[in-house]
């Protein structure tokens, strides 16, 4: 039996005023190519989301995670996977995130560290369009 939902949790990585995000590649012909977002992934099964947590920080920045907060929560339709339940951490991390060149290749074709002034002038999903509005009320 499949679930009736999938969840995703995606991390908020900050430094010195700046969150780390992600430029879309569209592996999935989805039309989400160009578009930047939080970074993260989809738990897997019999995964608790903090497991998913720890592992997808690990697997795509390379840092081991110390700390989560969990500051948002939501759910949207995804066209091929059905409902998808979205977490969302704020996160302390140990080591300096380094960009995993096979995870770039795969889902990103950049990352970069942005200011929310410089976040404002990029392409978000609306999602992740008001979880950065929320971010910068609880920096600013």
């Amino acid at each position: 039996m499949h679930p009736s939902f999938i969840v995703r949790v995606c991390f908020v990585l900050a430094k010195d005023d700046t969150i780390l995000i992600g430029k879309r590649l569209d592996p999935d012909n989805l039309n989400t190519e160009g578009y930047w977002e939080l970074l993260g992934g989809i738990k897997e099964e019999n995964e608790q989301p903090l497991d998913a947590l720890r592992r997808e920080l690990k697997e795509e920045t390379g840092v081991e995670l110390i700390k989560a907060q969990l500051f948002h929560a939501y759910s949207f339709q995804h066209k091929r996977m059905g409902e998808i339940v979205s977490l969302c951490y704020q996160c302390s991390y140990d080591g300096e995130p380094k960009l995993i060149n096979s995870h770039i290749r795969e889902q990103h074709s950049e990352f970069r560290w942005v200011n929310f002034e410089e976040a404002k002038e990029l392409l978000f999903f609306t999602e992740h369009r008001e979880i950065i509005d929320i971010l910068s009320k609880r920096f600013n």
